[in-house]
């Protein structure tokens, strides 16, 4: 208490009229803050002390409450870049499946169900619109192999060929191209949560 003593006689002489110290008690042998004043119109100084630990403890609850209410809202943005990269990966995912079976030749499960109308949605669309278009090119093959000489068939098909294989490597640059913007997304989002 030495250093108490000391503080509350500067406050007394009015060099240090008013403030606080961190001290060791004698007495408890605990670390204890004391805050100090001068009572006016008199030579009294009052001071009030108190452990550190019992003065901390709201402000210890009030930084764990923050703490606490930082991580949730931190969870509940991270389950909410979730669920949005989802909706985006999702509508990928099944367009990278129809333009493999496209790929394949498999047209009846070369298409894609859309359910948005967003960009990705304008993109399925575009994408049903195309395998229509080649399967139309499809039969009108057909029909040109069984109604003409092969030798005017060959070239017709061909070039359906070449357009399914231009189609395929369009779709799968997209798609990679989509899958990429995605990542820089995700990539975002733990950054942002991190910081």
């Amino acid at each position: 208490m030495p250093d108490l003593n000391k503080t509350l006689l500067a406050a007394q002489s009015q060099r240090n009229p008013t403030g606080n110290i961190t001290y060791t008690s004698s007495i408890s042998k605990k670390e204890e803050i004391s805050g100090y004043a001068p009572v006016k119109g008199h030579s009294w100084v009052v001071a009030v002390t108190e452990p550190t630990e019992e003065f901390s403890a709201p402000l210890d609850k009030i930084f764990s409450n923050v703490l606490y209410s930082v991580f949730l809202v931190g969870m509940v943005f991270l389950l909410f870049a979730m669920l949005f990269a989802r909706s985006i990966v999702a509508p990928i995912h099944r367009l990278q499946t129809a333009a493999l079976a496209l790929k394949a030749g498999d047209y009846d499960n070369a298409s894609v169900q859309v359910k948005s109308n967003d960009e990705i949605g304008q993109l399925g669309r575009t994408f049903n619109v195309m395998i229509d278009v080649l399967r139309q090119r499809g039969l009108q093959t057909k029909v040109l192999v069984v109604n003409e000489t092969p030798s005017s068939a060959v070239p017709m098909a061909d070039t359906i060929e070449t357009l399914e294989r231009e189609l395929v490597d369009l779709l799968e640059v997209s798609a990679r191209s989509l899958n990429s913007t995605l990542g820089n997304v995700m990539n975002f989002s733990r950054f942002e949560h991190q910081a």
